[in-house]
């Protein structure tokens, strides 16, 4: 295909679905800055690699359940905003500083514990999430 029929269809496709077209674009730049294209791609090239073993060692039942993750990890990735990404990252960020800690203590240590802002801040998160995920169950 000539470079200008392609750039013709892209120039179609566009003024069809404009505004389609720029969110899709917004989301791959930052899957692509975040990081999270790259480990999609190393997630893609791994599962290739197991599409490619020899049948003896990998059923038709694990090629489906593989094909259905990958596809469910790239559904989600499409289809995640910026702030949930950015929300999940600072969570990951949280597990990693949080290799050590110590306990509260009983129920004064957990009184304690609940006037940090912090602490405040997260369960508020928290409930927040109990009560929508309630709602659609």
């Amino acid at each position: 295909m000539a470079e200008s029929d392609l750039l013709n269809r892209i120039a179609e496709k566009f003024s069809e679905d404009g505004e389609s077209f720029l969110k899709a674009i917004e989301k791959l730049s930052y899957l692509e800055k975040s990081g999270v294209l790259d480990k999609l791609i190393e997630v893609a090239e791994k599962s290739e690699v197991i599409f490619n073993l020899p049948e003896e060692f990998i059923d038709e039942k694990s090629v489906e359940i593989a094909e259905k993750n990958l596809e469910l990890i790239l559904t989600i990735a499409a289809s995640t905003d910026e702030k949930t990404i950015r929300t999940v990252e600072k969570l990951v960020e949280s597990f990693k500083e949080t290799e050590r800690f110590e306990p509260v203590g009983g129920l004064m240590g957990l009184i304690r514990a609940l006037r940090d802002p912090d602490v405040q801040k997260s369960l508020g998160y928290v409930f927040s999430i109990l009560k929508n995920f309630g709602r659609k169950i």
